[in-house]
């Protein structure tokens, strides 16, 4: 009897990170990512000399202009879709004025 072929598992979309709304975020996920591989470099830049086993190497001196330009798009995305998304499930929408409330309008 033939095997039947199981479905791609997409890993990506079950490594992703649940915002504070509960959903999957792939922007968080990045944004997170992103931070670790930046505080990761920040840590290593620390030592002059890294010696594992017989290997040894010299980072390099931590630029922190690239670190900004690096996390920067990062954290626009996440903030940025996170306003676009509108508001939290746990929190009120903010409610419009009527045209009678608003200032200077005359009728």
């Amino acid at each position: 009897m033939a095997e039947t072929p199981k479905a791609p598992v997409d890993l990506f979309s079950k490594m992703m990170i649940v915002d504070s709304d509960g959903n999957k975020s792939a922007s968080l996920t990045l944004l997170i990512i992103a931070f670790l591989v930046t505080t990761g470099l920040l840590i290593i830049s620390e030592f002059e000399v890294i010696t594992l086993g017989s290997v040894s190497f010299t980072p390099r001196t931590f630029d922190w202009s690239i670190a900004t330009t690096y996390l920067s798009p990062f954290i626009m995305l996440y903030f940025g879709r996170r306003r676009d998304n509108g508001p939290s499930k746990n929190k009120k929408p903010k409610t419009s004025l009527k045209e009678e409330e608003l200032p200077g309008l005359d009728k």
